[in-house]
């Protein structure tokens, strides 16, 4: 038996009876009770920003690294013990005692050590515990094999194959036989494919290089590229086509590996990377939506999307793969596995991307290297690769309103009257609380008898009482759509998990069970939210499974695109960050691990092309979460943020960065999401900003009948501040959103066409001038506006610097001859530095006095007066849509 683990823990309790002898407690005889557990789990949530108290630390170890194995026992008693019976390599180990370390609640929590070990170690261990040598548990066994780095060493041969090279290299651990691919898909970018074994290796691509060889390099060689492998040791150098003019290059492999890998020796290949050469004067620009920085130099920078509740920090919801380099280049991570860009970390002079795998020997680090001469030239590149941004309706560059209180008919047919009542446009109403927070696609308050979890519902199947939230949800999509009001209603990816009965909702989970239709969790059974997240227990649909996603998409929500005749326009797509775990399993063979970052694409794909199909692609999604390729399923706003000026600045951040990572189509709750109602300097300063931006919306957390309202409304902000400027300013920008709508339009024209976001950071329309490219507070709307938000609270004036070029201020007229610094006066709330480059032709919807900021309604099918305004300078034109007869024609 094993008492003597006890007695740390026992001593400790000692201590504290004694420290307690004055209130006379007596310390009790020890005796044998009943231990009902013990648990232990290795990879805990397989979270990477969190841990559990009863995981291994490292979740997956390395050679040379301590393992520690940490227990929870229950309940808390006397005398317990707890320790490890282990083997290595199949040798059985002397035992290894956990230590106690503290209790929480009813359970008692112990930590274990051992190792370092060795590159191949077979590590299996069980956990024990008893209590005064009586009454044992345990739980395992659990095993893990040790890793460590290996890296290719020198070319060892290549073969042209017409459409790709392959390349074939030694290894520092000698146990593999690496290998490459190199293939061009355009005479400016060219794929690498890279396995440590030499398996898996698949891409092809054009025909269009040649190839040469002398004692020192293999080079291929395209119009617009030379690429130089030097064969020893092997380093990849990429030139213009002069073979002179250095583009990039990778690290010097004497000083840190490239073409690296992490494996156990033999049979699994778990991480691979490479890593780059960088001057520290570069920049890195993009890799998602990004709420800290614009240039990331100086971060380990996190591929994973994360439910991130406010304060975003370095976390977001969208990562992508792919970064611009200020050297005129970017890097396309060609993979949906957590991966991490190690950018100037490591060695100040060096960066680095490397991946998750499978394990699998066959295993591969696939990444595409994108040329352009401008920044903007590399996203048309990149978006070729990911796909072109699909273009939203006209009518989604309006003005949206939402708030999470507004839960009943009564009050959303309200503030679809206010916008007449005070004349300030609305092209969209987003409602979150309309459903019955059960089953998310009935109607809150529907009456309707239960039917089997197969049932699709039609609209006739539901009365909705008078006394009841939604007495009439058709007559209010209709009373919305005769406003010009577009109605998207809120979803969330869960089968949601309930304490008490709630039956339609129990049948379809009963149904989405025994169908297979939800995320499988590894063991047979099916995936639920870990505790402690948002929806926990609650079951995920697998949308790589086209039953499932029909059943979900089309049989369940089908009918409020057809509530007898009248149909809703879309949906908003919140959540889709709920994989968590390595081992889940999806129909299309993936495991979580390489799902986690795809799944929010299953999920938004599938409703995007359901409300396309339903609307004969005249709908529209409002997203949170995504991975490269997001811009094919628009559009996507920042998510859960405070409402101050340090929040207004990340999102600026993050619209500009998800921009250069090519998803254009964004917005965000202006003035933020969460508390109470923000200033009016906040709320005026956010509103001016979003009138220059694709989506301008507004959004509120709290939910319920708040009194008094925490809506973001122009009308409840007048009413909560006794101040009518907060109403009365918001229209002035609503209108002039409204105003732009022709120029918005053909501008996103132009983005569908390109990729070239309308949000244009300054280092993507300015690359070359020093001091642009370091202004992270002003950006172009389209082409042709430069715009300055005021982000700083009690500003008085806002320092602007104007490249090269005539800029005109779009209010007064005044002309400006750049490079120059402008200090502009803004103590006015409704002021927002905007310039209009020289030579610009702006296509407005204007009042009939021409009036920027006059009212001219919500309706986009139609122009008050369609003005095309012109700033001379030189020669000009303008690539104006108009989009009834589809067509683009230059002004």
């Amino acid at each position: 038996m094993r008492q003597h683990k006890s007695f740390a823990w026992l001593s400790k309790l000692l201590i504290v009876a004694l420290l307690l002898s004055s209130i006379e407690f007596a310390l009790p005889t020890p005796v044998a009770f009943a231990l009902s557990g013990v648990y232990h789990n290795p990879y805990g949530q397989d979270d990477l920003y969190s841990t559990e108290p009863t995981e291994r630390s490292p979740r997956d170890p390395q050679a040379g690294q301590t393992v520690y194995i940490k227990i929870t026992t229950w309940p808390i008693e006397w005398g317990q013990a707890v320790w490890l019976t282990w083997t290595k390599n199949g040798v059985p180990q002397s035992d290894v005692g956990a230590q106690w370390k503290y209790n929480s609640g009813n359970n008692s929590y112990w930590e274990a050590a051992f190792g370092p070990f060795q590159k191949g170690d077979d590590i299996t261990y069980t956990v024990h515990a008893n209590v005064n040598g009586c009454c044992e548990r345990t739980t395992g066994p659990f095993s893990f094999t040790v890793t460590d780095w290996s890296t290719v060493t020198n070319v060892t041969g290549h073969t042209n194959n017409t459409n790709y090279v392959r390349f074939t290299f030694g290894d520092s651990g000698g146990n593999f036989t690496p290998a490459m691919r190199l293939a061009f898909v355009s005479d400016q970018v060219f794929r690498v494919q890279f396995s440590p074994t030499g398996q898996g290796l698949n891409i092809t691509g054009l025909n269009n290089y040649t190839v040469s060889e002398d004692a020192t390099y293999i080079t291929v060689t395209t119009s617009a590229l030379q690429l130089k492998v030097q064969k020893n040791p092997y380093r990849l150098f990429v030139y213009k086509a002069d073979g002179q003019t250095l583009i990039a290059k990778e690290y010097d492999p004497s000083v840190f590996r490239i073409f690296e890998w992490l494996t156990n020796g033999d049979t699994a290949v778990a991480k691979i990377g490479t890593h780059f050469y960088t001057p520290t004067t570069e920049k890195f620009w993009g890799l998602g939506e990004r709420y800290n920085l614009l240039n990331q130099r100086g971060k380990d920078v996190n591929i994973y999307t994360v439910d991130q509740y406010l304060d975003h920090g370095e976390r977001t919801y969208l990562p992508v793969p792919f970064f611009i380099n200020s050297a005129n280049y970017g890097v396309y991570l060609n993979t949906t596995y957590y991966s991490v860009f190690n950018i100037a970390t490591y060695l100040s002079d060096m960066y680095g991307f490397t991946q998750n795998t499978s394990g699998s020997l066959s295993s591969t680090l696939d990444y595409y290297f994108i040329y352009g001469s401008t920044p903007n030239e590399i996203i048309q590149r990149y978006t070729d690769v990911t796909g072109k941004p699909k273009l939203p309706p006209k009518w989604a560059f309006g003005p949206w309103m939402m708030a999470n209180e507004w839960d009943k008919q009564s009050e959303a047919q309200t503030q679809i009257d206010n916008t007449d009542t005070y004349d300030i446009p609305a092209t969209v109403l987003a409602i979150e609380a309309w459903s019955d927070e059960a089953t998310f696609y009935i109607w809150n308050d529907a009456q309707y008898t239960p039917q089997p979890g197969s049932y699709c519902f039609t609209y006739n199947d539901f009365t909705f009482p008078v006394g009841g939230k939604w007495p009439n949800p058709r007559q209010l999509v209709q009373n919305a759509h005769d406003k010009g009001i577009k109605v998207l209603l809120w979803q969330a990816p869960v089968e949601k998990w309930m304490s008490s009965p709630y039956t339609q909702k129990d049948n379809d989970e009963s149904y989405m069970l025994q169908q297979g239709y939800a995320v499988g969790d590894g063991s047979g059974g099916s995936y639920r939210i870990p505790g402690g997240r948002w929806f926990a227990n609650s079951l995920v649909p697998d949308f790589t499974n086209s039953a499932a996603t029909d059943w979900w998409t089309n049989c369940k929500r089908g009918y409020l695109f057809n509530m007898n005749g009248v149909s809703i326009d879309g949906f908003k797509t919140d959540g889709g960050e709920y994989i968590y775990g390595r081992n889940l399993t999806f129909a299309n063979g993936k495991k979580g691990d390489e799902m986690r970052n795809a799944y929010p694409g299953s999920y938004i794909g599938a409703f995007h092309d359901f409300v396309q199909t339903k609307t004969i692609s005249n709908g529209i999604l409002l997203s949170r979460a995504g991975a490269a390729g997001a811009q094919a399923y628009p559009g996507y706003w920042s998510g859960d943020e405070r409402s101050t000026f340090s929040a207004f600045q990340d999102s600026i951040r993050a619209g500009l960065s998800a921009g250069m990572s090519g998803v254009p189509f964004w917005g965000w709750d202006l003035a933020g999401f969460s508390g109470d109602i923000p200033t009016k300097e906040l709320y005026l300063r956010s509103a001016a900003m979003a009138a220059f931006t694709p989506i301008m919306e507004y959004h509120s957390e709290t939910s319920g009948d708040p009194n008094p309202s925490r809506a973001r409304s122009p009308w409840n902000m007048e009413a909560r501040l006794s101040d009518s400027q907060a109403r009365t300013g918001f229209a002035k920008f609503a209108n002039i959103h409204m105003n732009l709508v022709p120029y918005s339009y053909s501008e996103a024209k132009q983005t569908s066409l390109t990729g070239v976001p309308m949000m244009r950071a300054m280092p993507l329309e300015f690359p070359t001038d020093a001091t642009a490219v370091n202004q992270v507070f002003q950006y172009l709307y389209g082409s042709q506006l430069l715009v300055a938000p005021v982000e700083t609270q009690g500003a008085t004036t806002k320092s602007i610097y104007l490249p090269r070029g005539e800029w005109v201020d779009l209010w007064n007229g005044g002309q400006h001859s750049g490079p120059m610094t402008v200090t502009y006066g803004v103590s006015n709330l409704e002021t927002i530095p905007v310039f209009v480059r020289g030579g610009a032709i702006l296509p407005l919807n204007l009042d009939a006095n021409y009036t920027l900021g006059g009212y001219v309604g919500n309706t986009v099918d139609n122009y008050t007066r369609l003005t095309f305004v012109m700033y001379p300078f030189g020669s000009s034109s303008f690539p104006w849509f108009d989009d009834p007869i589809n067509t683009v024609k230059t002004i």
